[in-house]
């Protein structure tokens, strides 16, 4: 109530709020006109994971393409020994459970929480951006994250949107000294995703150079933190142990995919630099391992680290850098675009570079987005 209260008369976020309203408005205009104008690759769809296999095409496929059946399947079924779907966390398909019972069309609820937990990380990078870098920076960094490339992913039922709204409450809680914002976000993290667990680093960093000065209550926020990241992650190996019949159920499930995600792939980087730096069969298709496009963002990811250096503080750039190098460097580059969402810093570092042509910024990245969705949508793979 903190946050909303102090924007409650903010014009500039009431501003960005149609945008982001409108925004995912078009979102859904575009996937209908795309399903109603050239249908789903159908052997993409057939070929992949479904949460109903005998479901048929309809509009509402288009919404839940790839890792989102994924997320319908884990809330209408949960978690079972030796099931693919073990790879996804349980924090986004569990609030999608809960709905359920209120809303019973599983697919729909996860649509309209994605938006919701969208809309809430919209307010809370607005006030963040706001307290440290004034107003101006906030609405130009805010207009460049509802028209990142791969934003269009907070209109449908994967897990970003939840996930970027905890990194935010995390990260307002060490910039205002506020324990309990760190302590809920941290229980909830690691059950979002996997970088959620490894999130721990560049939080608990935060704290010990944000709360520099503050005496036993910086060992005390340091400790009660460490342990809520402790309690959350114990929580998921506890799950899977109980439902999957192992605590590293959802590391074993990676075997099912081809993106070859391990934390074992950091002792291999020179079998990482083979795959996905020289490897010669690159393509500009949609291959999900071999795709141009997954490369340039990469090297994006690499010049905006630099540029965090300049443009914002150091407890920013370490979570870009580390966050972003653990994603990409643990297996293959087919989602790296997808999961640069999280990593709020680009778009600060990006309102500051171009702080006078942002829109032009703004509108290469949209016109970007709206391409992606409409192939994502007919099931190609984007990331």
């Amino acid at each position: 109530m903190y946050i909303f209260r102090s924007l409650a008369r903010d014009s500039a976020l009431h501003k960005l709020l149609w945008v982001c309203f409108s925004i995912k408005l078009l979102h859904v205009l575009l996937i209908i006109v795309v399903y109603y104008s050239f249908g789903i690759w159908e052997l993409a769809r057939s070929s992949n994971f479904l949460a109903q296999p005998d479901e048929l095409r309809s509009l509402l496929s288009a919404f839940t393409t790839w890792d989102a059946q994924h997320y319908i399947f884990l809330a209408q079924h949960w978690y079972a020994p030796a099931q693919q779907s073990n790879a996804f966390y349980p924090l986004f398909p569990l609030l999608i459970r809960m709905i359920t019972f209120i809303f019973p069309h599983v697919a729909l609820n996860g649509i309209v929480l994605a938006n919701l937990f969208s809309c809430v990380a919209v307010v809370l990078f607005y006030f963040f951006v706001r307290k440290i870098y004034g107003e101006k920076t906030a609405f130009r960094a805010t207009v460049l994250l509802m028209t990142f490339p791969m934003t269009y992913y907070f209109s449908l039922p994967y897990v970003e949107s939840l996930f970027l709204t905890c990194i935010l409450f995390t990260f307002i809680g060490i910039y205002t000294h506020r324990l309990g914002f760190i302590i809920c976000a941290a229980l909830l993290l690691p059950l979002a995703k996997p970088q959620g667990i490894i999130a721990a680093i560049p939080i608990l960093y935060g704290v010990w150079v944000q709360w520099k000065g503050y005496g036993r209550p910086r060992y005390i926020a340091l400790l009660l933190t460490f342990i809520a990241f402790l309690i959350s992650a114990a929580t998921y190996f506890f799950l899977m142990h109980v439902f999957a019949g192992s605590a590293l159920a959802g590391f074993a499930a990676q075997q099912y995919f081809d993106t070859n995600y391990s934390v074992n792939n950091l002792l291999h980087p020179l079998a990482w630099l083979h795959r996905n730096i020289f490897n010669l069969h690159l393509t500009i298709y949609l291959d999900p391992n071999n795709s141009v496009s997954n490369r340039i963002f990469f090297f994006c990811f690499l010049t905006l680290v630099y540029g965090a250096a300049r443009y914002t503080d150091k407890i920013q750039t370490f979570y870009l850098a580390f966050l972003g190098c653990f994603a990409a460097f643990t297996g293959d580059l087919a989602s790296f675009p997808r999961y640069l969402l999280v990593l709020f810093p680009i778009y600060i570092v990006l309102a500051q570079r171009y702080e006078k042509k942002y829109w032009v910024v703004a509108s290469t990245m949209f016109v970007l987005q709206l391409l992606y969705l409409t192939l994502h949508s007919m099931n190609f793979w984007v990331a």
